[in-house]
């Protein structure tokens, strides 16, 4: 892997391209033409998320010719190169579009599919950054995660989790759960000590790609779970099946402190719906078969 002065560099041109697209983001919030990927309301995309996401490749490219970059709104290019730029130009458009403060900006850079920079702006104002082996920061000062001894713990809970009973054992005391509407927004409040944890049911790779290497640098710790060997894993790196792009990465997530991770590792799990599980099962009996067909062709 390149030196820390790279790092250094590549995080100090990833906040700069980051307040950029935060002076854009505020500039438009009130001129905004709004449409929707798919079908209904609930996933919709405005022109600042693609204009914010086309300042950020072509400043990728104009930088660092030879890297590539991977976006919500698609138009990645350099899929094969060691340095990858992952971006969400604003997670949580619905609060955006509301005027509601809870989102951000996310961007992660991943050195051979390990995360090694990260920088996320929120909407409440704070800018939060770390570079792999360095500390975590808010702006230009050290971030030290608040703490409230005694208190009950409060999260981030999607649906699909299930708690084993072994729960009761742990003494964990659990005051309440939030749903902030942004993936990025809830990594941003783990680190920042806003909240103790959060259980994410299925982020995509830019979802998390830049908080995962501020929590960790502010003393936390991400997880993903393997559905096939049925444990908690810790996040070193985006793999994904062989013949798969990065952008189809998704798994379940549970981050947050060390010490409550370390407990509720142990007694939380996803849980799949039947029909979910079903389909999963078919899927992977068709690869198999697929597989086989390979080997025995002439």
């Amino acid at each position: 892997m390149s030196g820390l002065n790279d790092l250094q560099l590549i995080e100090l041109e990833a906040l700069r391209m980051l307040s950029q697209a935060a002076e854009m983001a505020v500039a438009r919030r009130d001129k905004l033409a709004v449409e929707y990927k798919g079908q209904g309301v609930s996933n919709p995309v405005t022109q600042v998320d693609r204009e914010i996401q086309q300042l950020f490749a072509e400043s990728i490219r104009t930088q660092f010719p030879d890297h590539g970059m991977l976006g919500e709104e698609g138009g990645g290019f350099g899929h094969d190169a060691d340095y990858q730029w992952v971006v969400d130009p604003i997670d949580g458009t619905i609060n955006y579009l509301k005027g509601l403060p809870l989102y951000g900006i996310s961007v992660g850079v991943l050195y051979r599919r390990v995360p090694v920079v990260g920088a996320i702006w929120l909407g409440t104002g704070e800018l939060l950054h770390a570079r792999r082996g360095g500390m975590a920061h808010v702006r230009d000062q050290p971030l030290h995660p608040r703490e409230v001894p005694g208190s009950g713990l409060l999260g981030v809970r999607h649906p699909g989790f299930r708690t084993t009973p072994k729960m009761a054992g742990t003494g964990l005391r659990i005051m309440d759960t939030r749903s902030t509407g942004s993936i990025a927004y809830d990594l941003a409040a783990v680190t920042l000590g806003w909240m103790d944890f959060a259980l994410l049911r299925a982020p995509k790779i830019w979802d998390v790609a830049g908080g995962v290497v501020i929590l960790e640098a502010a003393g936390g710790r991400a997880l993903w779970y393997d559905r096939r060997r049925g444990k908690w894993l810790p996040l070193d790196g985006f793999l994904v099946l062989r013949g798969q792009r990065l952008e189809s990465w998704s798994r379940p997530m549970l981050v947050g402190r060390r010490d409550v991770l370390e407990q509720m590792a142990r007694c939380v799990i996803p849980s799949y719906p039947p029909a979910l599980l079903t389909s999963l099962r078919e899927g992977i009996r068709a690869a198999r078969q697929a597989y086989r067909r390979c080997r025995t062709a002439p």
